[in-house]
């Protein structure tokens, strides 16, 4: 975060389910990140199949079908 300074970061996959990861993921870049701007941290929208969708994106950018 500190070297890329996304605007926002997507939790997906189960990390997305676990009912305790948000509030203190949000909590700890406030206290950390005292000279940057906090990211925007968001759930993802496709859950489980994020890592799906990934290796699908991957293996159709770099295999030749």
């Amino acid at each position: 975060t500190v070297l890329w300074s996304p605007e926002i970061i997507i939790i997906g996959g189960g990390l997305s389910k676990s009912p305790f990861l948000m509030k203190p993921l949000k909590k700890f870049f406030k206290e950390k990140l005292k000279r940057l701007k906090a990211p925007l941290i968001i759930k993802s929208k496709l859950k489980d199949k994020a890592g799906l969708y990934g290796g699908i994106y991957f293996l159709k950018n770099h295999l030749d079908f």
